[in-house]
């Protein structure tokens, strides 16, 4: 069971990294480093588009795209850090037993344990009012609702390469 680890991750590794046209041999660490770096190139990827995007559809003047990305970004850091958190620590049953921990039943949580998750989950709320808040500043009501549709179309535009890309990946196993 000791060496199945390293074996997957190896050939975790080959399917990520080759698309299956060359055989790729590895250790954990190579492994590891490439898919971090893979991981690394995706998100500076993502956040290129994300600005064009969001420059773009919300018509931000140089000033105004001087003040939203600081803030945007301080505020896209936190979100992703509390909801990384929550789910790994509460819902993540493979990051679980990856630590060596026991499933979590929440039944089973004492009362200072729910109340610590319930707090910590309040605190994404909060950061979301602030943001909101802040982006009522600088941006106009319309603008500010430009903001949220925004949002949303671009995830949706993420999920929707994510699943052809899925598909692709599905398809290319099945010849």
């Amino acid at each position: 069971m000791v060496m199945k680890t390293p074996i997957l991750i190896c050939m975790l590794c080959f399917f990520a990294l080759s698309g299956y046209s060359e055989k790729r041999v590895c250790d954990k660490n190579h492994c590891l480093e490439q898919q971090q770096e893979e991981r690394d190139a995706t998100k500076q990827k993502i956040q290129s588009r994300k600005i064009a995007f969001f420059t773009e559809k919300l018509s931000l003047t140089p000033e105004e795209a001087r003040k939203f990305w600081p803030m945007y970004n301080a505020y896209f850091s936190l979100r992703e850090q509390l909801t990384s958190s929550f789910f790994k620590e509460i819902c993540c049953k493979e990051c679980r037993k990856e630590k060596g921990k026991k499933e979590v039943n929440v039944l089973d949580l004492s009362d200072a344990e729910a109340t610590k998750i319930v707090n910590d989950r309040a605190k994404l709320f909060d950061l979301e009012k602030k943001f909101h808040n802040d982006l009522c500043k600088l941006l106009s009501p319309q603008r500010v609702v430009m903001y949220y549709c925004a949002e949303r179309e671009f995830q949706r535009e993420l999920l929707r390469q994510h699943s052809e890309g899925s598909a692709k990946i599905r398809e290319s196993r099945r010849r």
